[in-house]
Formats: C-alpha cells, sequence, structure tokens
C-alpha cells in the first residue's frame, strides 16, 4: 500500500503519517485492496467490479454449503456504507442470480460499520411471517471509489484502514440445520447529538479532494453509545445473580464513598464502577474491528484475555477493517478454532457513523466442527498469536524510504512530462503557422 501510494501525489507528510499509522495498526500482509484505488481515475465501473469479485463468489459459496437456491431466497438485503450505485447491490444480486420476481429486497448505504445489525433488524420483522422462508444478508464495503488522494491528515486514517470483504448470510424460520439461533437485537443511535453525528463523516477537504473525515471525539462518542447499548442489553441477557451482585458492587461503593467523604472528611473522588461480569453470561465475543485502539480499548474495558478478543484481532490482522462484513469473519473466527460449543452464547457488537452503536445475541444451537480453511486458507490450523502485534508490520524498504526524496523525484517527472507535453505541443503550433507563413509568402510571389 505505501509503495503503490508513493506514486499518487501525496506529500511527504502524509506519507510519512500512514507510514507511522502502519508500523503498529495491527493489520497484516494478507488484507486486500482493489488495485483500482492506486489508479488515478476512481471510476464508478472500477467500483462495480469490486463488488461483483467480492459479493458474487460469497454468494455462490454460501448457496453451495446450505443447498439453497437463489430462487429460494424471499428476503435479500445488504449493507455497504460508501457506494450506493444505481441500479442498488440489491438489484446487481437479484439480476446476477436470476432470483424471483416478487423478492423483498433492501440496500442500505451509508449506514457505517454496523449496519449489519440493522440488516438483520429487518430480516428478523419479515421472517416473522411464516410465508417467508428465507432471507439473505450480504454486507460488504467498497474502497474503489473511496480511497482519499489529499492531505488532509484526519482523512488519511482510512487509507491504511480499511479493505475489501464480504460476507453472506442465511436466515430462516423454519427447521433446517441452523448454527445459531437469533436471541436478541439491540440497537443505538445517538446522532441527536451534532457532534456525535459529524464525528465519521464524508465530505471533501479543502482542496474538493473527497474523502471520509474521523474526528478525534469517535472514542468518546463510540463510549456514550456503548454505555446506551450494554445497559439496555445486560438488562436482558444478564443472570439475576449477576445483576444481584452488579448492584450490591455499587452500593458498597457508594458507602464507602460516603464513610470516606462525609464522616473521616477524606477528599475522594466519585467511584467509577465496574463492568458486569460479562464473560459469565458470554462464551465468544465478536467486537467491529474499528481499529487496534478500539480492540484494545473494548478488551480493557471488559476485561477480557487475550483469547477472549483474539477472534476480533485475527480478524484487523488478517483482512483489515471490512466495515459491516467484520463481526461475522470474527464469529467464522471462533468457528475455526472450534471455541464455538452447544447453547455458547455469541455476542457481536459494532460502531458506525451517525453515530450509533448496535448488538446481536447468537446461540449455539450445536457445537460448531466448521472447515477450518473458512478462516485462513494459507494456513488452516491458524490461531492468532498476540505477539505479532509487538511487531513491526511494515517492511525495512518502507521504512529506509525518504519520501522528501521519493516526491520531489515525482515532482521533477511530472515536470518533465509537463514540459515534454507543452513543447511538442508548441513545435506542433509553430510548424503549423510557419507552413501556413510560407505558403502565403508563395502565393504572394
Amino acid at each position: 500500500m505505501l509503495r503503490e501510494a508513493q506514486k499518487l501525489n501525496f506529500s511527504a507528510s502524509s506519507l510519512n503519517f500512514m507510514r507511522k499509522v502502519s508500523k503498529h495498526n495491527g493489520i497484516g500482509s494478507e488484507v486486500a485492496v482493489p488495485h483500482a484505488v492506486f489508479t488515478s481515475a476512481h471510476t464508478l465501473e472500477d467500483a462495480r467490479v469490486e463488488s461483483k469479485a467480492v459479493i458474487f463468489p460469497t454468494i455462490k459459496e454460501l448457496l453451495e454449503k446450505t443447498g439453497i437456491q437463489a430462487s429460494q431466497i424471499d428476503v435479500l438485503v445488504t449493507t455497504c456504507a460508501l457506494f450506493v450505485p444505481l441500479p442498488s447491490l440489491s438489484a446487481m444480486i437479484v439480476n446476477e442470480f436470476k432470483m424471483k420476481k416478487d423478492i423483498h429486497s433492501f440496500s442500505l448505504g451509508g449506514m457505517g460499520c454496523s449496519a449489519s445489525p440493522i440488516g438483520v433488524d429487518i430480516v428478523n420483522s419479515f421472517l416473522q411471517n411464516k410465508n417467508l422462508k428465507y432471507a439473505l444478508l450480504i454486507s460488504t464495503e467498497n474502497i474503489s471509489q473511496n480511497y482519499y488522494v489529499g492531505n488532509d491528515a484526519s482523512m488519511l486514517l482510512p487509507n491504511t484502514l480499511f479493505a475489501a470483504g464480504c460476507a453472506a448470510v442465511l436466515f430462516t424460520n423454519v427447521n433446517y440445520k441452523c448454527k445459531y439461533l437469533l436471541k436478541e437485537i439491540v440497537r443505538t443511535h445517538i446522532g441527536a447529538d451534532d457532534n456525535a453525528h459529524k464525528c465519521i463523516y464524508k465530505c471533501t477537504d479543502q482542496d474538493g479532494v473527497p474523502g471520509v473525515r474521523l474526528e478525534k471525539s469517535i472514542i468518546s462518542n463510540a463510549s456514550k453509545a456503548m454505555l446506551n447499548n450494554t445497559t439496555r442489553l445486560f438488562s436482558r441477557i444478564l443472570p439475576v445473580s449477576i445483576k444481584i451482585d452488579y448492584v450490591w458492587q455499587i452500593v458498597k461503593a457508594y458507602l464507602k464513598w460516603i464513610i470516606k467523604t462525609k464522616i473521616q472528611k477524606i477528599s475522594t473522588t466519585y467511584p467509577k464502577y465496574e463492568i458486569p461480569k460479562i464473560n459469565k453470561a458470554v462464551d465468544n465475543f465478536c467486537f467491529h474491528t474499528g481499529g487496534r485502539g478500539v480492540l484494545d480499548a473494548m478488551q480493557a474495558q471488559f476485561n477480557l484475555s487475550d483469547a477472549q478478543i483474539a477472534a476480533s484481532r485475527a480478524s484487523l490482522f488478517m483482512y483489515g477493517n471490512t466495515s459491516s462484513a467484520s463481526i461475522w469473519y470474527e464469529l467464522a473466527y471462533h468457528e475455526q478454532t472450534n471455541s464455538v460449543k452447544k447453547n455458547n452464547t455469541v455476542w457481536q457488537v459494532a460502531f458506525g457513523s451517525g453515530f450509533k452503536c448496535n448488538s446481536l445475541v447468537l446461540k449455539a444451537l450445536h457445537t460448531i466442527n466448521c472447515n477450518k480453511t473458512i478462516f485462513d486458507r494459507y494456513n488452516p490450523d491458524f490461531v492468532f498469536d498476540p505477539e505479532v502485534l509487538n511487531k513491526v508490520l511494515v517492511d525495512d524498504e518502507q521504512m529506509n524510504t525518504d519520501y522528501e526524496l521519493v516526491v520531489a523525484k515525482n515532482l521533477k517527472v511530472k515536470e518533465d512530462k509537463e514540459y515534454e507535453e507543452a513543447k511538442k505541443k508548441f513545435m506542433s503550433r509553430f510548424i503549423a503557422e510557419s507552413g501556413a507563413a510560407i505558403k502565403q509568402l508563395q502565393e504572394v510571389q
């Protein structure tokens, strides 16, 4: 990515910034982006080619695994935040797979990385109708038209984070060999606050170059949305014993504070309450791969072990931030490592522009013994090693590259090219006008 980026119109400071972020962002060398992002023109056709390349094979593989025909799908929902073509992505799928005429199809755009649970909510609503049997959710993102080629630091970060990817998930309300039962959907939207609404914002920079701006307030807004979401979610899924213990911890902390401040007259801050013992109620965690910093915060907040957060770190390392598809990549990791047992609870949570925090809770209907190549086709026995995050993920060639020299060289090449083009244009005009002058002189003679 850094090598290809040198060919574009980035300043040395922008290249240095992307290199600095890439050194420790938790993303490995297998991450995929379409080559079109490194060309000067990011066309609509490039974006369509990318979407077809990731969506169509994913659907075909799903249909082959389940034995379901495309003609049996009653509900189709696609989620893609940044690419909203006409016709829609869902229409593109209907056309490719020749789906039936009365299919209920929806394309969710602009919903950010938390769009998958929203899609599941739509699916869940339709499958309450017993006349509808099968629903297909496609979660993807599109990079081709959304690679930022300007020099605003707040808009450069997505270049080093987002990657191509797609997940296809089949839902049904009939007696079928399902892996999971959908237990809970909890959606939180704090977009009424202007600061939250604009902390992830697609716009143009001062030079008119389009991109996605990520504000520093993302972390604080994610915390607010997360608190609201988990408060409602935990009230539904936590066992009574854990709820009682949590309330007792709050009361005990408050009483200690009262004794110190009111009786002993000791100045002390108001106590911060611990998060409930969520790992007693959840067996498998799927936190959206918003970035290494986000995952660090989630691990600390919920007091999770390296093994409990491994699915998210492995997905980020192997595939990058695949936006709304990420929570399904993480579920695939749990399946690949055989960590999903019968009656296990799976919690999937994602953040997205708006600002939103959405959660899904699934119950495993049986122990999942999946094909181990589902997560890493190069290494079927892949298990994420946290030590890779302590290594520099940028090779020596790029670490030793002087971007000031690269930009200067590119500028000289550009100037030489412009000079040659100008000279060629001038000579053509000179020859044409000289010929005309000579012809006029001949006529006068």
